[in-house]
């Protein structure tokens, strides 16, 4: 049983359920620690089926983590994160805009305005903001269906209508491009772009498709073409309401303090009305009659309240707004702090084990999991109380809690560790890696690139060419002499930009010259002769004899378990071959390649412990003094605590003092067996 089963059969969520049944009823949960309300509302999705949530975070920072929680706690019912456009008040700007912001505010109100039932995360900047009115939004939506008869002159008429702006490529919400039968568009409410296809004047193919690649994603019967929503409002005939005026009356509103939210939308208020002053007194840019008043753009607390005083509201933080409400309280705690002592965390899971409380910790990975089971079930060995009855569940919460009232304790990994948490939420074109169009759109002329085929050149920009009568924009490269190379966006994945020696300009090639195909050449020689030589070596070593390290034992779990970021896949999967490397019995050989800042010492600590618990003793070279000097600050904070003995030698110690210390290690006067000396 998960953690959400859990309470929505509990007595809390039930005594919940009956206290917001009335129409407009007024709810204080009272003594909600660490992630319990993201609990109860999950829970309350499940337990009543008929209504929709949306929850108001106290900032931008709690907003995400509540929508990061729901996410890994709701199933069936999509969560959405509204947030803040970053759209400053009349100024029109789109560079000030965060499209993929846009782009979820959107999603949000067309999920709304479709009377999808969803829960929805926000906080007041993102409130602040209004949207546009669901007559408008009608306006602003065009659908289309797979078999549909429609032109595809109307089509274009009907985007370029919702300001749509045309581009030979979508890369990003509010454009379309069209390509012999084919008609691309961004949609503003969608994650993915859509691909329409015409055979004739009838709708062919409806698909979605990755802007990066331009693959398909997903086939459709029929998509809603959302147009920049956010735009609307800058004429007075567009009106603009709260979001909270897409919800309905049996809705369900959760609030962590309605008294910060109602301050925070009057001080917007207030600077957008600021803002209208000084455009208005700015003449030079202002059409009388069409700049929409300050109240349009920005919602004032009285039409927060007055939305919220229509739903059923729920408030869980230590401040009410509303003094006549029904009282659910819950006696919690949020998770304490142990220090990374695991024999105090045991105990107190041993105490509240004793009294009938439900062990529950959740893990980040699997990798966090078996590290768990392993410490736990060493510590209870060592008990002869035996072993505690506890669960782990494999999805990450932002904070731990111990529900007294339902004999609940939930503890996070991070939190035991003292590890730093970063939110994750669902965010429009996250993730990609390869070069997208974007980021050609990005490169400005004059940049270095290389082609696969033609060698090192220089981006000159796009230019617009006319090949039998049809349009298409080329990507223009200029290489040695002036030469000039015209490639097609298809041919995008050829070229990538130039990375060298930074502050050395490279070498470029010259067109229809051989010089780049017999460096190609030349290197892959190179590379089979490198190989040839690495392969007799490598050959050589595994017939030699080495020492074979020892399996991890719990101080090495516990070390790996401390490290206070989450570890990304690389670096768990360095870390797995260079201990697996060092538990054969053949000499070790492993270079470990990656930018400054993506977790190479981290790797390097892990397999020096783990040699210094086979009562080895660990170098640890450097280039430089600075960086000695660094890595012993690293090393010492990291293994502090463990029973091992970081040391520092460089250049500026005497002769005599570096001879000592040398004999002190050969003599045994240096221990190796606990505590070791690591020598930098």
């Amino acid at each position: 049983m998960n953690l959400v089963e859990i309470y929505a059969d509990s007595l809390v969520v039930a005594q919940l359920a009956e206290a917001v049944a009335p129409s407009q009823a007024r709810v204080h949960a009272e003594g909600l620690s660490g992630s319990l309300p993201t609990v109860l509302v999950a829970a309350m999705t499940q337990k009543v089926a008929t209504s929709n949530q949306i929850v108001i975070a106290a900032s931008k920072e709690d907003a995400y983590y509540l929508a990061g929680d729901l996410e890994a706690l709701v199933e069936g019912v999509n969560v959405y994160m509204f947030s803040t456009s970053y759209r400053k008040a009349y100024n029109y700007d789109p560079e000030q805009t965060d499209n993929s912001n846009v782009l979820m505010r959107g999603e949000t109100v067309k999920a709304l305005a479709a009377g999808e039932r969803c829960v929805v995360v926000t906080y007041p900047e993102a409130l602040a903001e209004k949207v546009v009115a669901p007559a408008v939004l009608g306006n602003s939506t065009l659908r289309v269906s797979r078999g549909q008869q429609m032109e595809m002159d109307v089509l274009i008429d009907k985007l370029q209508e919702l300001g749509f702006e045309r581009e030979d490529f979508v890369v990003e919400g509010g454009q379309f491009a069209v390509r012999g039968g084919i008609v691309d568009v961004y949609s503003f409410a969608s994650e993915h772009p859509y691909r329409i296809e015409f055979f004739g004047d009838e709708i062919d193919s409806l698909r979605t498709f990755d802007a990066a690649t331009q693959l398909s994603v997903k086939q459709l019967d029929s998509v809603d073409i959302v147009g920049y929503t956010e735009s609307a409002g800058t004429t007075v005939e567009e009106r603009r309401v709260s979001l909270l005026a897409y919800f309905a009356s049996s809705d369900v509103a959760w609030s962590q303090s309605l008294m910060l939210t109602a301050e925070k939308l009057e001080s917007l208020l207030a600077d957008t009305r600021k803002a209208y002053e000084a455009r208005m007194a700015d003449t030079a840019h202002t059409i009388v009659g069409t700049l929409p008043q300050p109240d349009e753009m920005s919602c004032p607390a009285n039409e927060m309240l007055r939305e919220l005083l229509k739903m059923k509201v729920v408030e869980y933080g230590n401040s009410h707004y509303f003094s006549q409400a029904t009282k659910v309280h819950i006696e919690s705690e949020p998770q304490p702090s142990f220090g990374k002592q695991f024999e105090m965390l045991t105990a107190n899971l041993k105490q509240y084990s004793e009294q009938g409380y439900r062990l529950l910790i959740t893990v980040s990975n699997e990798q966090q999991e078996r590290r768990l089971e392993k410490i736990f079930g060493e510590e209870s060995d060592a008990d002869a109380s035996g072993s505690l009855q506890l669960s782990t569940i494999n999805f990450q919460l932002s904070h731990g809690f111990i529900d007294h009232s339902n004999k609940v304790l939930c503890y996070t990994d991070h939190e035991i560790f003292e590890r730093y948490h970063k939110y994750s939420v669902r965010t429009p074109n996250a993730g990609r890696e390869a070069m997208t169009l974007k980021e050609l759109f990005e490169l400005q002329p004059g940049d270095y690139v290389t082609h696969i085929d033609y060698g090192v050149g220089r981006f000159s920009g796009l230019e617009k060419v006319t090949n039998n009568g049809k349009s298409q924009e080329l990507i223009r490269l200029i290489y040695k002499g002036g030469d000039v190379l015209y490639i097609s966006i298809h041919g995008l994945h050829k070229i990538s930009r130039y990375v060298g020696r930074e502050g050395e300009a490279p070498q470029m090639n010259r067109l229809g010259s051989n010089t780049w195909q017999v460096l190609k050449q030349k290197t892959k020689r190179q590379v089979k002769d490198i190989a040839r030589d690495l392969i007799a070596l490598y050959a050589k070593r595994r017939a030699s004899k080495g020492f074979p390290f020892s399996p991890d034992d719990q101080m090495q779990t516990e070390l790996e378990a401390s490290f206070i970021y989450e570890d990304t896949p690389d670096q768990l999967k360095a870390t797995v071959a260079v201990k697996h490397d060092m538990e054969e019995p053949v000499p070790m050989d492993r270079l470990i390649c990656g930018d400054v800042g993506f977790g190479k010492t981290e790797v390097a600590i892990r397999a020096a412990f783990k040699a210094c618990c086979d009562s080895k003793q660990v170098a640890v070279l450097v280039p430089s003094t600075i960086l000695a000097f660094q890595h012993y600050n690293t090393f010492s904070e990291r293994l502090k605590g463990m029973p091992v003995r970081v040391d520092y030698l460089n250049r500026f110690r005497t002769a005599k003092e570096k001879k000592q210390i040398y004999a002190d290690v050969e003599s045994g006067k240096i221990e190796i067996q606990r505590p070791w000396t690591a020598y930098h």
